[in-house]
């Protein structure tokens, strides 16, 4: 089970302070962004055309993916979600809907990874690629996006430590809506299932 309790908060949210309290302890940022149905058809034709260069659909195994995310996530981002691959797995979130993944790969290996999930009209994006590779981050968003349909209100929550692909997002007509605070408490006694637990300002 989870050795940790994972806690979103707006930033400047009063609930921080008794949280600090508690034990629990900021980490980092998060931003999220949203796709409306109504966004720009044209917008996100001209941002998003010719980018599957190297984005195959598929997923990767769960040690696979850790290890794309060790590359990828900076060593002190890592802690709330997990050191070791016992800790990250327990950390990842379960989502209900219909899930599709993409790979990206570069030179045969894997350099990006994407998930999509969806339920009715709402989707949630997932991605994992190099800050400094947008042309790879557009073409995983261009393929999450074109399986979402245009009729989908999509949301991607955008942790600090991928800030650079802010303008991947941006040009595919998502909009900054809220900027949270990861913040996480570890426990003494172990849990069955790890909580993530989102709190209103």
């Amino acid at each position: 089970g989870a050795e940790r309790v994972l806690l979103r908060i707006p930033q400047k949210s009063p609930v921080e302070l008794p949280a600090r309290q508690a034990g629990f302890k900021p980490y980092y940022s998060e931003t999220v962004f949203v796709r409306s149905p109504e966004a720009s058809l044209s917008m996100m034709a001209a941002s998003l055309s010719a980018t599957d260069n190297g984005c195959e659909p598929g997923d990767l195994a769960p040690y696979d993916l850790f290890r794309l995310y060790l590359r990828i996530v900076p060593p002190e981002a890592r802690e709330p979600l997990g050191i070791t691959f016992q800790q990250w797995l327990d950390s990842r979130e379960g989502l209900r809907g219909r899930q599709a993944s993409f790979i990206q790969r570069r030179d045969g290996d894997v350099s990006g990874w994407a998930s999509l999930v969806i339920s009715g009209k709402r989707g949630m994006i997932e991605i994992l690629s190099m800050p400094g590779e947008p042309d790879a981050a557009r073409s995983l968003l261009a393929a999450a996006l074109r399986q979402a349909g245009p009729r989908s209100r999509v949301v991607c929550v955008l942790p600090e430590y991928l800030a650079p692909l802010a303008t991947v997002l941006e040009q595919a007509g998502f909009h900054r809506t809220e900027d949270l605070t990861l913040m996480a408490k570890r426990v003494v006694a172990k849990v069955t299932q790890p909580d993530m637990v989102a709190v209103g300002a």
